[in-house]
């Protein structure tokens, strides 16, 4: 970064441009727009979805993509020579800007770095800071919603910054003589928020002190009236004390001298996993007044918090804590606070008076577990905080205290490992179980095996920091294996093993315990039946419960108070709202729902659900909506997974019948192994057989099993079908079935009057999506004049239609029509059909296109670019357990195996795949006939005897060990 061109870019105010310190027009909107947002990313990389989606949201273009790309290349040009630090990265682009380039972060810096330093070097920092605004900043980008997101942040930060600015200038005024200069900067302020209690509360303080007491009584009075008439809202308390303090005429009292604090010492064990929670908290306690961290029992509220009081004290800020764990009346808090402060006053409101004389002067005060007394904590916090200027109280709670003033920070659990990932020690969940473990096993370091388990342990105790500490605490009593294999009873089992230890947090269940006690009768039972959904719940499936549940009120309202007391997670992307409980909460509630009888009445609730889920799914993956059919069904499918189970466990076949059948139009077009496994199981059950719908069930398996490579399975289900189907969907999806098997064996005429049938019956949303394959029939059997015919039908219907995925397919077919003829015009038809089957989610769709398209790579001499998509696409089948596509991808890698210099292992591949019985059998005469030169060309390159011997190598190894050996010769190639 040193050696290149300086470069700045400044949002506070009109978006500014400065290349080596000179100024560069950017002109155009969304090109300005382009570079706010990769400024404001700071250094992160901003894909191009994040970019297309924010420049054009209401409806992408289709050439989205190409036009951005556009303004990049010229947003490059405008960089001139600092242009290398517009980079493209996998997915997206990043504007690397060093210290300083950026008003934003070396306003935020600057503000930061300041916050331990005297008043006088604090008040100058954030004089220097409110100069950088030039204006409104982002202000000319209100139509792109995440930099109005940004303008919106930066707009409160500079109202924060002016607030403290005019606070501690306030504060350095003794008794009297106010600078004019204050009194006329705390007016501006107060008129460019008139809506802002905080700052006008201000201007009301410096008016007073300033002797000018009727001024600020009627600065006041307007306020409260102006507020009264535009919104029907009272001042909060910030004002209502500024104006006692002007109608009574006098200045505030000077502080008593406070007496000595006693911070708790850091604590000996290590935080670990929590960096980014600790420089965030830190960063809240020195900008706000009351601070609050909550979070679920034995989430680690206190071990942050105390580590944060630590860094506060070394600073040089005096701090004290007060612990409210072994508190039971909620009379005994404000007797805490004197003990902890060492006073010597008795009762209530003397202890509180007291308290502010004493804390005056920027002390911070830490009230650690305020659940269990919330009434009487709320009540302490807010008299100090409203009475005490510069004071900070950092207090922990299971649920928010509910004051005005309050920032809220809640705590979740550290990240744990994702299934499979090898490299797991340095994830924050994982370091911490060692951390723990190591004080029992010093220099513990575990081996693959081990670390695998441990991921496992970690994963199942959901990250949170008291089970992870009393989990490690078994390490040396317990194998890892039998710890694993025991966390379905982790509620009783792990316990403290302290006898001093916090009776809430002596063992798992009695955190949880703790907490559901504490929750009304209705929050009980709505979280009782949120328990059996192991993925969360977006609000309308919270609604529908509390509704099924017969529960008065605002269902959200409840969702609110059960993640204000930590028993639910509010999670979410792209502007959805979800719901989560822990793993242990959700143990908990099951273990509740058994002992009171509930537990199948909840169950059939869920099943119900996804019935329901699966046929609003069947109604949207076939048009325009399809992404968000498939953004639904992929949120859900920890839930779709969990109904199926209780679906079969309560025998409820016509359930699982209407799951398999519901969701078969999504699996069209999309490899979801666990979907898979579904109409399979199905098909197996005896009970299926006198089942009404029992044709759709085996039209739909057979399918599954086609995926699979099974296809004297799914031939077998589909024949099955077709004989018992008696209305016209069931005969469509059995032909359909029928259809894919049939081109996979090689009769392309069979393939293309099946699916000829199957659109004679399918529903009118579905009819247009077989025109393609049965293209794609007629094209293998050789009859081009019909396959163009139906790809055109298949381009207007699919194009009428609106769904992607149908789209993509349709131009995937063209794509195979033009390959021979035209490879250019066939490369482009398969990037737009990987396009569009990307946006629907459609990886079946992605997967053949991205085939056709590494092919024509491999054969116009890409070859680099060729073997990097041949493994994208080996494991890509290999994850979908797709092996019909499979062998179709790694015949084609052999051609440019044997064009490397890898004779060998293509000949041992090509056997592979032509033994296995679930390869698509080779019936196009071009490709028939391309196959035999190149049998011709291995053995000519090896000679027969070796040729013949690696064939018979290939079709006797199992197929992942092909896969492997594939694989390795990309690599070794590569």
């Amino acid at each position: 970064m040193a050696e290149s061109t300086p470069l700045r870019v400044e949002v506070l105010g009109p978006l500014r441009l400065m290349v080596d310190g000179r100024p560069v027009e950017v002109p155009g909107p969304r090109r300005r727009a382009v570079l706010a947002l990769l400024a404001m990313a700071e250094g992160r990389v901003v894909s191009t979805g994040e970019l297309v989606d924010a420049l054009w949201p209401a409806e992408p273009p289709e050439s989205g993509a190409r036009a951005l790309h556009s303004h990049i290349s010229r947003l490059r040009g405008h960089l001139g020579p600092a242009g290398d630090r517009l980079v493209r990265d996998a997915n997206g682009y990043r504007l690397a800007l060093g210290p300083g380039e950026l008003d934003v972060t070396e306003v935020r810096d600057g503000a930061a770095d300041g916050r331990h330093a005297g008043d006088a070097d604090r008040v100058a920092a954030l004089g220097r800071a409110l100069r950088t605004w030039r204006g409104g900043a982002l202000d000319e980008f209100a139509e792109v919603e995440p930099l109005a997101a940004d303008a919106v942040a930066l707009a409160e930060l500079r109202r924060d910054l002016t607030d403290e600015w005019l606070t501690l200038r306030l504060d350095q005024v003794a008794g009297g003589g106010v600078p004019a200069d204050l009194v006329a900067d705390a007016t501006r302020a107060a008129a460019a928020e008139p809506g802002r209690d905080r700052t006008h509360a201000l201007l009301v303080r410096v008016l007073s002190r300033a002797g000018r007491q009727a001024d600020a009584l009627r600065a006041a009075h307007d306020f409260r009236r102006r507020l009264a008439e535009e919104t029907g809202l009272d001042p909060g308390p910030d004002l209502v004390a500024a104006e006692q303090e002007a109608a009574s005429g006098i200045l505030p009292p000077a502080p008593l001298a406070a007496p000595a604090a006693r911070p708790r010492a850091r604590p000996a064990s290590p935080l670990v996993g929590r960096e980014h929670e600790l420089r965030t908290l830190g960063l809240r306690v020195a900008g706000e007044r009351l601070v609050t961290v909550v979070g679920p029992g034995g989430v680690g509220k206190t071990r942050l918090v105390l580590e944060v009081a630590a860094d506060v004290a070394e600073s040089g800020r005096l701090t004290h804590v007060v612990e409210l764990a072994e508190i039971e009346e909620p009379g005994r808090v404000a007797a805490a606070l004197g003990t902890a402060l060492g006073l010597q006053v008795r009762g209530d409101d003397a202890v509180l008076d007291a308290a502010r004389d004493a804390l005056a002067g920027g002390r911070l005060l830490v009230l650690d577990n305020c659940e269990h007394v919330i009434d009487a904590a709320r009540e302490v916090a807010g008299r100090l905080v409203d009475a005490t200027p510069g004071l900070t109280v950092l207090a922990t709670s299971r649920q928010p205290l509910g004051l005005a003033a309050e920032h809220v920070v809640r705590l979740g659990p550290l990240p744990v490992p994702e299934a499979g990932r090898a490299d797991v020690a340095a994830v924050p969940a994982v370091a911490a179980f060692l951390a723990h473990a190591r004080r029992r096993r010093p220099g513990w370091e575990p081996g693959p095996d081990e670390a695998a388990v441990v991921a496992e342990v970690v994963r199942g105790l959901d990250g949170l920091p008291l089970a992870l500490e009393l989990a490690a605490g078994r390490v040396g009593t317990l194998s890892l294996a039998d710890l694993a294999s025991r966390l379905d009873r982790a509620l009783d089992m792990l316990e403290a093993g302290r006898p001093a230890a916090d009776a809430r947090h002596r063992t798992l269940r009695d955190t949880i315990d703790w907490s559901y006690r504490a929750l009304a009768g209705g929050d009980q039972r709505l979280l009782g039946a949120l328990a059996v959904f192991p993925g969360g719940v977006d609000l309308a499936t919270a609604e529908r419960l509390a509704g099924r549940l017969g529960l008065g009120g605002d269902p959200t309202a409840t969702v609110s108070r059960l993640v204000d007391m930590s028993m639910l997670a509010a999670t979410g992307e792209a502007g959805t709202s979800r719901f989560r409980a822990l793993e242990t909460v959700r143990t908990y509630m099951l273990d509740q729902l058994a002992a009171a009888g509930l537990r199948d009445s909840a169950d059939a609730e869920l099943v119900a659900w996804a019935v329901d889920l699966v046929a609003e799914v069947r109604g949207l993956v076939t048009g325009p909506d399809e992404a968000v059919a498939d953004a639904r069904v992929r949120s859900e499918m920890a839930n779709l997974q969990a109904a199926w189970t209780a679906a079969r466990r309560r025998g409820d076949l016509d359930a699982r019948v209407a799951i398999v059948a519901g969701i078969d139009a999504f699996t069209t077009w999309r490899d979801v192994t666990e979907v898979t496994a579904w109409a399979l199981e199905l098909a197996g059950d005896p009970a299926l057989a006198t089942h009404p719908r029992r044709a759709e069930a085996w039209g739909s398996a057979a399918r599954s099993a086609w995926r699979q490579g099974d296809l004297a399975r799914a031939e077998e289900l589909g024949a099955a079908a077709v004989a018992a189907a008696t209305a016209p969907e069931q005969l469509f999806i059995a032909h359909s079935s029928l259809a894919a098997v049939a081109l996979f064996r090689g009769d392309a005429a069979g393939a293309r009057d099946l699916w000829m049938r199957a659109a004679e019956h399918a529903p009118a949303d579905m009819a247009a999506a077989l025109h393609a394959p049965a293209a794609l029939g007629a094209l293998y059997q050789g009859d081009v004049a019909a396959a163009r015919d139906l790809v055109d039908r298949a381009f207007a219907a699919t194009d009428a239609q609106g769904a992607p995925a149908d789209r993509a397919f349709a131009r995937y077919v063209a794509a195979e029509m033009a390959a021979g003829a035209d490879p250019e015009g066939a490369i482009e038809l398969y990037r737009q059909a990987i396009d569009l089957a990307r946006r629907a989610g459609a990886t079946f769709i992605d997967g053949v296109a991205s085939v056709g398209l590494v092919r024509l790579w491999g054969a116009s001499g890409r070859t680099a670019e060729a073997l990097a998509g041949y493994r994208t696409l080996v494991e890509h089948w290999r994850r979908a357990g797709h092996w019909t596509q499979m062998w179709t991808t790694l015949r084609n890698l052999v051609l440019v195996l044997v064009d490397t210099g890898q004779a060998e292992t293509a000949a041992l591949v090509l056997g592979a795949a032509d033994a296995a019985p679930a390869a698509p059998a080779v019936s196009v005469d071009e490709v028939a006939a391309a196959m035999a030169e190149l049998d011709a060309r291995l053995a000519a390159e090896l000679g027969e005897e070796r040729r013949a011997a690696a064939r018979a190598r290939g079709a006797a190894l199992p197929r992942g060990r092909v896969v492997e050996i594939a694989l390795a010769a990309i690599d070794e190639v590569a």
